[in-house]
């Protein structure tokens, strides 16, 4: 079997990488320790920002002239019925 020799190695940083780069010269603490590990305080729950999802009301206007009295509606019904 022929081994193949000329493999490259891609060692340009993912974006996750590079934001990290960044927010760590700008001084912001990533979590990050020495050893590549995320240090994470269970202690303390996180605090998620939800907005109350708002219904839209829908609200349907009939013509008047398709509008039947409370009458009108049990007439047609007693008429539907053998």
């Amino acid at each position: 079997m022929e081994e193949n020799k000329d493999v490259v190695v891609d060692e340009t940083p993912t974006a996750a990488e590079k934001e990290e780069q960044v927010l760590e010269a700008a001084g912001q603490d990533t979590g990050k320790t020495e050893d590549g590990m995320y240090k994470v305080d269970l202690s303390k729950p996180v605090e998620q920002k939800t907005e109350p999802i708002q219904e839209e009301k829908v609200t349907e206007e009939v013509p008047e002239e398709n509008q039947l009295t409370l009458e009108e509606v049990i007439e047609e019904e007693t008429k539907e019925e053998p």
